[in-house]
């Protein structure tokens, strides 16, 4: 009969806004997990690559980035620059002060760093006290005054929340060479920090 027909129109009608709430109740809860497992795996990906402490790059991550920019300069023979350093005298910090106040200072050392250089350029924590920055597309003159301005920046700088502080930085740095591997770049931005060690300190040697 047409009340029986009418009746069951209106069940259907009903048994679909039902599923349709359900379907779009299934969706939300779906989306949501899609955007915590794409949040979690960011976090793993940000753990994976940075320093917990200085929060920089750390020194898997700027390996994989050099490996990458010696083969860009195959490709395309850009020159590109590597500077390392380090503080100065660091262990009669930690000695002194302790090695909370250790942490402070590298902590603010990355932050006045940071603030030094390009967009483009690549700053990462290789090991307790000793940094490295690659510079893509850079001439030895250009990173001699990075270099410079990373290093008297951090001279004239307090990197204590209590202002007690002052340190100073030795820089090693060095362009790439056609034949050079990346152990031997390393290799040869470590002697030239060591060099500007030997020379006293607080200053930037290039080879």
């Amino acid at each position: 009969t047409a009340v029986e027909s009418m009746l069951l129109r209106k069940q259907l009608e009903n048994q679909n806004k039902s599923l349709e709430k359900q379907i779009e109740a299934r969706t939300l809860e779906l989306q949501e997990i899609i955007f915590n497992l794409e949040i979690n795996r960011e976090k793993l990906i940000y753990k994976a690559t940075h320093d917990h402490l200085t929060k920089l790059f750390n020194r898997q991550e700027l390996n994989s980035k050099l490996k990458d920019e010696i083969r860009r300069y195959k490709r395309h023979k850009e020159d590109f620059a590597l500077i390392m350093f380090d503080i100065d005298d660091f262990k009669k910090i930690n000695d002194t002060f302790g090695h909370n106040i250790g942490d402070e200072v590298l902590k603010g050392l990355a932050r006045v760093s940071q603030k030094c250089i390009r967009n483009t350029d690549i700053l990462a924590r290789w090991g307790g006290e000793e940094f490295l920055l690659l510079l893509p597309q850079t001439a030895l003159e250009d990173a001699r005054n990075i270099a410079e301005k990373v290093r008297t920046n951090i001279e004239s700088s307090y990197l204590t929340t209590d202002n007690s502080i002052m340190i100073t930085i030795s820089l090693g740095l060095t362009i790439f060479n056609e034949e050079d591997t990346k152990e031997i770049f390393l290799k040869r931005v470590d002697e030239a920090l060591y060099k500007a060690k030997d020379l006293g300190k607080n200053r930037t040697v290039d080879f």
